[in-house]
């Protein structure tokens, strides 16, 4: 059982401190080389093994933390797909009639679902039916400022900017091919996404690019174009389409960093006092 003598503890760091005095005033070599052996060896490594565990330690903890947050995100989306995707198929069943037999229909399923602006169909490049515009024959690109052609004749999940009725509001697009030129849609606003991303981002000052197949990112978090970036790390969702890039700049690291060395110190200083009397036994032995 090792006994630690406390009396044996201060005089060891009053040694310390009077040999660091001989090196200043006296210039004493012999001294110093005792006080710098000592020092390097009871200071120094521990000082440096503890500084290296705190980075990775730290590292493997924001590491962690990015990915929970970026699978809450993704998570979140994915069911705003399947309820969005559930639309759309129920709109897409009403095909074969005309748009003013289906229209109050389309305003139901629009209004009652969660986080659906409009459902439609598009037929050609024409809007021909919508909950919003009604049974107005609109052209996609004026509406949408893009074209819905979709030669895989899969579903696919695109964002845009903006549209005509509502300009400068980003808005993610849910296309299902039916055939014969015709497709449904549900559209969704973004600030659904947005107010979740705002939400995650307090805790690390993270930056969300989120990406669809085709289309503008929805970009949140602050803007850290000038910052030096510590983690980035891409995550995909095949069930929404989704590519998630998380930027983390460095100074998120310091709040981890502060938290490990303050648990590793005490544990370092133990190191010290270990190794000061294994040195000490040692010396012992020798003489």
């Amino acid at each position: 059982m090792l006994i630690i003598d406390q009396s044996a503890i201060t005089r060891f760091y009053w040694q310390l401190y009077y040999n660091f005095l001989g090196c200043i005033t006296l210039m004493r070599g012999e001294t110093c080389m005792v006080f710098n052996k000592k020092m390097f060896v009871l200071i120094i490594i521990p000082g440096i093994l503890g500084v290296l565990l705190s980075f990775a330690m730290s590292i493997f903890q924001m590491n962690r933390d990015t990915t929970i947050t970026a699978g809450i995100l993704l998570k979140q989306l994915d069911n705003v797909t399947q309820i969005v995707k559930h639309t759309t198929k129920l709109t897409s069943i009403l095909v074969m009639k005309p748009c003013k037999d289906i229209l109050e229909q389309l305003i139901v399923n629009g209004a009652l679902t969660p986080y659906v602006r409009t459902t439609g169909l598009i037929e050609n490049n024409f809007q021909i039916c919508s909950s919003v515009s009604g049974f107005k024959k609109m052209n996609v690109n004026d509406v949408y400022g893009t074209s819905f052609h979709n030669k895989n004749k899969e579903s696919r999940i695109v964002s845009i900017s903006g549209t005509s009725f509502v300009p400068g509001k980003t808005a993610i697009v849910f296309l299902m091919p039916i055939g014969n030129d015709m497709t449904a849609f549900s559209i969704v606003e973004s600030r659904y996404i947005y107010d979740l991303m705002d939400v995650l981002d307090d805790e690390n000052d993270d930056s969300f690019s989120l990406r669809f197949t085709e289309g503008p990112a929805i970009i949140s978090g602050v803007n850290n174009n000038d910052r030096l970036y510590m983690l980035k790390r891409d995550f995909n969702s095949a069930i929404s389409q989704a590519r998630l890039t998380v930027t983390t700049p460095m100074i998120s690291l310091y709040p981890y960093i502060i938290s490990n060395v303050l648990y590793i110190l005490p544990l370092s200083i133990i190191l010290s006092f270990i190794l000061y009397f294994l040195w000490q036994h040692w010396m012992s032995r020798k003489m």
